[in-house]
């Protein structure tokens, strides 16, 4: 079959859409060469139309295209005759909060606009958690709502001696916990960074050795270092699909503390090492107090297990296959 994944993922960013080109590779290895198509930048003025005809010329003789974001991104794929799907990531479909500076903000309310105009002319949508989908569906007249979360690759994302990897890195040497926070952006007003900050405060008044670092400037072929090298990974989000880097921390045998986005209550309950949190720093810094103090676990990388990359691969394919069948 031939098809056309389309997306706004910018090539020169470091580490932007990595999980795409990370499943690319996934359906790769089974058989499939997905044509990735740039669409470029759908936020200056006339992009969207002439993505629009650009992407219709592409996908001439295509069997399905694949919208590998919401927003614009699905706006524009939503245009394309024949067979589509879409994928759904999160900061595409909820809606954005009351931070930030107002020009993010009115962003954000057309992005996800553009999302929910455009989800009923999709053969089917994908989305990335359990949670998503309980709010996806009663938005559409059909209930041709997959999960099939973003694969990770588990052999890179393994636990390693977590001594080692602080030395590979270059971290200070020592046993003092590191608390990691996992954005691209510092300022980011989806991930709360100021939250995040806060919390550290309140966990340092009970442990004052801890440390805390943004996740920031290191390639993504680093991050299993930075995942194993951290001792808990702290998500202060307003909310998330399924957040990758939690997926690749628990792949390491790396607890997380977080406020309730996802699908991430359902793990948690299971682990006295991770935590979800209301957004107040007081309770979430305690979190981090206990998951600094608690032994490492040896069972978080079970939770990702259903997420390694080939069967991904392999669900998305069975989708296709569904949708020509």
């Amino acid at each position: 079959m031939k098809v056309i994944w389309a997306h706004n993922f910018d090539p020169e960013m470091q580490n932007s859409g990595v999980f795409m080109h990370t499943l690319k590779q996934g359906v790769a290895d089974l058989g499939l060469d997905a044509e990735l198509v740039y669409l470029g930048n759908l936020r200056s003025a006339g992009g969207i139309p002439r993505a629009t005809r650009a992407l219709r010329k592409r996908a001439n003789g295509c069997d399905i295209v694949h919208a590998q974001f919401g927003s614009a991104c699905a706006f524009v794929v939503s245009k394309m005759p024949g067979k589509k799907v879409v994928s759904l990531r999160g900061s595409d479909w909820y809606r954005i909060s009351g931070e930030g500076p107002i020009k993010d903000r009115l962003h954000g309310v057309l992005a996800t606009r553009l999302t929910r105009m455009s989800l009923h002319r999709f053969d089917r949508v994908v989305v990335m958690s359990h949670r998503m989908q309980r709010e996806v569906e009663p938005t559409l007249n059909h209930n041709r709502v997959a999960v099939i979360p973003d694969g990770i690759d588990l052999e890179k994302f393994r636990p390693i001696d977590r001594s080692e990897a602080r030395k590979q890195l270059g971290f200070p040497a020592g046993s003092e916990p590191v608390v990691l926070f996992p954005t691209l952006l510092a300022a980011n007003p989806i991930k709360r960074p100021a939250l995040a900050e806060e919390a550290i405060e309140f966990a340092r008044a009970v442990v004052p050795e801890i440390q805390f670092r943004y996740a920031t400037g290191f390639p993504h072929s680093s991050m299993p270092l930075v995942m194993n090298a951290a001792s808990v990974v702290l998500m202060t989000s307003v909310h998330e699909g399924w957040p990758n880097t939690i997926k690749e921390a628990l792949a390491c045998n790396t607890p997380f503390v977080s406020t309730d986005v996802s699908d991430l209550p359902d793990i948690a309950k299971f682990e006295p090492s991770c935590s979800v949190e209301p957004p107040d720093p007081r309770r979430l810094g305690a979190a981090i107090v206990r998951a600094v103090r608690t032994p490492r676990s040896e069972t978080l990388r079970n939770h990702v297990m259903t997420m390694e990359n080939r069967r991904v691969a392999g669900d998305l394919l069975q989708l296709y296959a569904a949708m020509l069948a």
